[in-house]
């Protein structure tokens, strides 16, 4: 397990050297030689403006990236999105999985015999709206939207034919078939042509005997990460505050050396700082009870839709980027987070 951490270590500052040589981010080079070296993207200088900020209270891309071990061997309960929904999901509400899909054959979760996919996914459709997501990975990469409107199949918003989507589903290998949820009207009215997931990240402290968070954000989709709400896609991030539910001011990766900071969407100006999630109390005691029941899982990053009819847990995230929460404060600031990083050994 050592060598396999030094191999994944070396590993990763190659990557993050190679990604930092790629995006070019308009930094001197001696200041950007210097992030590396701590183990940071340039970006992160704006992001975390690092002019003003000490970059020991922030957890660093490399830092990050080591702990994707925390979890072991309980990686995949998070990972692995039907896994997700049979183990997580016994805690708190999560999107009904109907079906897998292996060398494009559908099987639906409660049987063992392979279904006909010609009639049973038109079916389905009739039923609900669903969406199909790789088992594995996240950042909305390879999800596909399906709906079907007054008879008319749609694929991420576009009309296809029923030939077209057998054709599309053949080609699909480890996929999951959930329902697709209706956010509710305090994410719809902060952009509704996105979905507007919170991320809320819960960690357990061994010394307590119980989880807590370390930060929440409500992320907030734009033209450029439609029709999902990723911050890595250029989606906004307005930090939550944990005792009120009230939000800050949204920003979003930069692209220049200073990051932009957008008290209203920037596209639609529809405001953002300011704004109370009035059910915020009752999604932390959530958040948390779950998490109190899987102390196992030490660090887990909550992505929660927030409907009318309660909330969701989307997915969860084994090791968080902390990016979205570290743009408004770097997590190491609280001793408590710094401390479990610590027995983690993660940071010094």
């Amino acid at each position: 397990m050592k060598l396999k951490k030094i191999y994944y270590l070396a590993r990763d500052y190659f990557a993050i050297c190679k990604k930092d040589f790629n995006a070019n981010f308009p930094l001197p080079f001696l200041k950007r030689l210097y992030l590396i070296y701590r183990g940071f993207l340039s970006e992160k200088y704006a992001l975390y403006d690092f002019e003003i900020n000490d970059y020991k209270d922030y957890l660093s891309d490399i830092q990050s990236a080591n702990a994707r071990w925390i979890n072991n061997p309980y990686i995949e309960i998070l990972s692995n999105k039907f896994l997700f929904e049979r183990v997580v999901g016994q805690f708190i509400k999560v999107p009904k999985t109907f079906a897998l899909i292996n060398q494009g054959i559908i099987f639906f979760v409660d049987s063992a015999d392979k279904i006909n996919q010609y009639q049973d996914i038109f079916q389905l459709l009739l039923d609900t709206s669903i969406i199909l997501k790789p088992v594995t990975g996240g950042g909305g990469a390879g999800v596909i939207q399906l709906e079907n409107r007054e008879g008319q199949i749609y694929i991420d918003d576009f009309p296809v034919t029923s030939d077209k989507l057998i054709d599309t589903i053949n080609e699909l290998d480890g996929y999951v078939v959930s329902e697709r949820l209706n956010q509710g009207s305090f994410p719809l009215s902060l952009n509704n042509q996105t979905i507007n997931c919170m991320r809320v990240v819960t960690i357990y402290d061994n010394e307590s005997n119980e989880a807590f968070i370390i930060g929440a954000a409500q992320r907030i989709g734009v033209k450029k990460s439609y029709p999902f709400d990723n911050f890595t896609r250029g989606g906004l991030s307005s930090n939550i505050d944990l005792d009120s539910g009230i939000l800050s001011s949204a920003t979003s990766h930069p692209t220049a050396a200073k990051a932009i900071w957008y008290d209203s969407h920037p596209e639609t100006d529809v405001m953002i700082k300011g704004r109370v999630i009035n059910e915020w109390l009752d999604i932390k005691h959530e958040v948390l009870t779950a998490a109190n029941k899987m102390p196992y899982l030490k660090c887990i990053g909550w992505d929660i839709l927030l409907t009318d009819s309660g909330i969701y847990a989307i997915e969860g995230n084994h090791h968080p980027d902390p990016d979205v929460l570290q743009c408004h404060q770097g997590i190491l600031k609280n001793e408590r987070v710094r401390k479990f990083y610590k027995e983690q050994n993660i940071v010094k």
